[in-house]
């Protein structure tokens, strides 16, 4: 069961992908493949405070505005242990736990390869964050 008071939000990118954020009404947030930075910049303007940025996989349209974005913020990166992705403060791998306390939610990383061999998915309360793969 997630906290009261989180709202989850895809933010359409591209003509047929998103990116999503998990925040509380403070602004707190997760920012979840940011494949490009201006939406989430805009969405930091609102009030949006990224407290962590969640990457499923290396693909450019999940990775492609992370260099731009942590410019902005320093929210800490968490990432496949893949060096196709070469911005990551923490590299996670399966079963591994995440607190974030500002939204006193705990992720685990699950192991999810088949859309890549670095696929992860972020799993926290009853959400599930799988970038490109669901099975």
């Amino acid at each position: 069961m997630l906290p009261q008071g989180l709202k989850c939000e895809p933010l359409p990118e591209f003509h047929d992908n998103y990116l999503w954020t998990l925040s509380d009404v403070e602004g707190f947030a997760v920012v979840v493949d940011p494949g490009d930075a201006q939406i989430v910049l805009q969405k930091m303007r609102e009030g949006l405070k990224p407290i962590a940025i969640f990457i499923t996989h290396h693909h450019p349209d999940h990775i492609g505005g992370l260099a731009e974005l942590v410019q902005h913020c320093d929210a800490p990166v968490y990432a496949p242990d893949d060096l196709r992705i070469p911005i990551a403060t923490h590299r996670v791998k399966h079963d591994q736990q995440i607190f974030l306390p500002e939204l006193d939610l705990q992720f685990r990383v699950i192991a999810v390869p088949g859309h890549t061999l670095s696929h992860v998915a972020y799993y926290g309360g009853d959400y599930l964050f799988c970038g490109d793969t669901l099975f």
